[in-house]
């Protein structure tokens, strides 16, 4: 291994011009000369030692060995950190952190490809890898304790992976009393919780083992490879996100399934699903801008209530809804999801090819975005009978063109004043057409 050796010429000139100085003369004795070169030696080498306590740079292979830092400060190597393809942390290294103003972090190293936790490493705070977008590998060794919710993703995750987003293998060490990693996926020990699935795993298919049951909620988020999921009959809750798994068509959720959270499927590519019967609840926004959703099956358990706030079934590919039979909560009427009694419209689909649709009467609500994602959609019939009429996105919206899909036409059964009682907030209805007192589309 090459080492860079700071070569502090400075204090041997001013030794040099002290030892002239001292003759009176102008002239360097050899006497004088010989204690020189002796000091500018002890000099040069206390400085290289100390430089070997604290980093070591290897030109050949890239790699940057950090030893002295308890949280990775201020870059100690001088040269150029785009030439750091590796970095080991070792010796007194405790702990990785997101780049700040006291600590550079592992950002500052561009092409970074490759990471190794040494063994006294014992947490990865939250954004640790904020900026490694390149890092293909990491290494974990022995003295590894703690993993922060967010330590792979960096601080944000607004356009996709702030952190790990070309990320492909993950290895622990067998001494590791916290984690293990099997197949490049990072499980605790024990494996009963899933921490990452790389972003960039080779792999195209993968089943969460039976014996997980959690998963973090980055886990597989920002996913660009993976094809075919199933979940694992260890997990009840579905509390983690698949936001941007693009490449993911097939998903199969287990019969032990009690609840799929909050955004837990948006952003995906997934082109059907089926709630198994042991669902009771879903989360806000949990199937939000599925744009190739096609079909989705609700299963028996399945309770919404009136006010249920953007449950979003809908996507702009979403043609087939189906509901099982013996479900008590929710029914499909007409090809739209209806609560039991007819008295609730949740969702229109949002890939129908029809361009009217009369609301049957009787129906007294119309859910939050029941009608969002129809861009083929102009006019809509809505009986007297309905009372309550959440108007975001009453108007069907075009998530893809970012717009409301003008012209369109709204013919009312009631008055003007029961319109005007009857809706709940503005979005949505600028700018539409509003026909009152019609008995059908005009």
């Amino acid at each position: 291994m090459k080492r860079w050796t700071a070569m502090l010429l400075l204090p041997a000139i001013v030794l040099t011009l002290a030892a002239c100085g001292a003759n009176g003369t102008g002239e360097t004795t050899t006497e004088s000369a010989q204690t020189t070169a002796a000091e500018t030696v002890t000099t040069t080498e206390a400085a290289a030692e100390a430089q070997a306590d604290e980093w070591s740079f290897d030109e050949s292979t890239g790699t940057l060995s950090l030893y002295a830092q308890r949280q990775l400060e201020k870059t100690p190597y001088p040269g150029d950190p785009a030439d750091v393809r590796a970095v080991v942390l070792s010796g007194s290294v405790e702990k990785v952190v997101s780049a700040g103003t006291d600590c550079d972090g592992l950002a500052v190293y561009p092409q970074l490809r490759k990471l190794t936790l040494g063994d006294g490493v014992q947490r990865l705070e939250t954004g640790a890898f904020n900026g490694c977008h390149k890092t293909e590998e990491i290494r974990i060794g022995s003295g590894l304790s703690f993993i922060a919710d967010n330590a792979f993703f960096g601080t944000e995750y607004s356009a996709g992976s702030a952190g790990c987003t070309e990320l492909k293998r993950i290895e622990v060490s067998r001494d590791n009393p916290h984690f293990t990693a099997e197949d490049n996926v990072l499980y605790n020990k024990d494996r009963t919780e899933l921490i990452l699935y790389p972003t960039c795993r080779e792999k195209t298919e993968f089943t969460i083992p039976d014996s997980v049951r959690s998963v973090r909620w980055f886990a597989f988020s920002g996913n660009e490879t993976i094809r075919s999921l199933t979940v694992g009959k260890g997990i009840e809750t579905f509390d983690f996100s698949l936001f941007g798994c693009n490449a993911l068509r097939d998903l199969t959720l287990p019969d032990t399934l009690r609840e799929i959270g909050d955004s837990a499927i948006k952003y995906c590519g997934v082109r059907s699903v089926t709630i198994p019967d042991s669902v009771t609840t879903l989360g806000i926004e949990a199937f939000l801008q599925c744009k190739d959703l096609q079909s989705i099956h609700v299963g028996k358990g399945v309770v919404l209530e009136p006010d249920a706030y953007s449950v979003w079934f809908n996507g702009p590919a979403l043609k087939t809804i189906t509901v099982d039979p013996q479900n008590a909560s929710l029914c499909v009427s007409d090809g739209a999801l209806f609560s039991k009694d007819r008295k609730t419209l949740f969702a229109f689909p949002g890939g129908s090819e029809q361009t009217a649709y009369s609301v049957p009467d009787g129906t007294q609500t119309l859910a939050y975005n029941a009608f969002v994602d129809n861009g083929r959609l102009k006019k809509i019939y809505i009986p007297a009978s309905v009372t309550t009429i959440n108007a975001e996105d009453l108007c069907p919206y075009d998530m893809e063109e970012g717009a409301y899909s003008y012209p369109f036409e709204v013919w009312y059964g009631g008055s003007r004043m029961q319109w005007e009682n009857a809706i709940r907030g503005a979005g949505g209805t600028e700018g539409l057409t509003l026909h009152c007192d019609a008995e059908t589309i005009g």
